[in-house]
């Protein structure tokens, strides 16, 4: 049964299952991407891709501990995040006091207000193919005219060495929805649910990616 969709409050705090969780994410994915650019470099290149420009309201689906969040607010964005973990939004909380936070799962989440950008960093590989299309298609809906989508995910490396690595990591880390990701891939699920990739980027040496994508053919303004 999904949580109630409701603002996060600082004083909703996680149990202590779920407010380790939340630090063990943070060190896993620092250790992860350490020798490969570095966690900081890799969400900056996603919003420098995202053109999120001051003034911007972005929504961000699955927001996770709020790094992304912070790098959004420090370029001048408003920013709406969402996520069902409480110990996530604790800690999101206290990088980006600025942002609207809101508690439950994505599927259940909705909202009247139109945004500029729509982030997705790291979420569809922990879904299932029924899970991810009505997530981006709750993406696409929430988009003003002309608005941008980011999804940032994992994706098959050239190097051969890497792909044997990723493979090796997401069986040992990542739920198996992750490798069905890998196999079918971005483009698969924007063109279903009507979404028009403009522009993708390649990050961490080759083991992930960016796609930003609108609701037509045009290029960011």
């Amino acid at each position: 049964m999904t949580a109630p969709s409701h603002v996060f409050e600082p004083k909703d705090g996680p149990d202590l299952r779920d407010q380790l969780g939340a630090v063990a994410y943070d060190m896993g994915s620092r250790a992860i991407f350490a020798l490969l650019g570095g966690i900081d470099r890799l969400q900056e290149r996603t919003l420098d891709a995202l053109q999120v420009r001051p003034g911007n309201s972005v929504l961000e689906l699955g927001c996770g501990s709020g790094a992304l969040t912070e790098k959004l607010i420090r370029r001048g964005a408003s920013v709406v995040g969402v996520d069902q973990s409480k110990g996530m939004l604790r800690r999101a909380g206290r990088r980006a006091p600025q942002a609207t936070l809101i508690r439950t799962d994505i599927l259940e989440f909705k909202s009247a207000q139109k945004f500029d950008r729509v982030l997705i960093a790291f979420v569809l590989h922990h879904m299932d193919a029924e899970a991810r299309l009505l997530t981006l298609t709750l993406a696409r809906t929430a988009l003003k005219p002309g608005g941008l989508v980011g999804v940032l995910d994992w994706t098959v490396p050239d190097r051969a060495g890497l792909r044997w690595a990723l493979h090796g990591l997401l069986a040992a880390v990542e739920p198996s929805s992750a490798l069905d990701w890998l196999e079918s891939g971005f483009d698969t699920h924007l063109k279903q649910v009507d979404l028009v990739s403009i522009g993708s980027r390649t990050l961490a040496m080759g083991v992930a990616k960016v796609v930003v994508a609108g609701t037509n053919s045009r290029s960011a303004d």
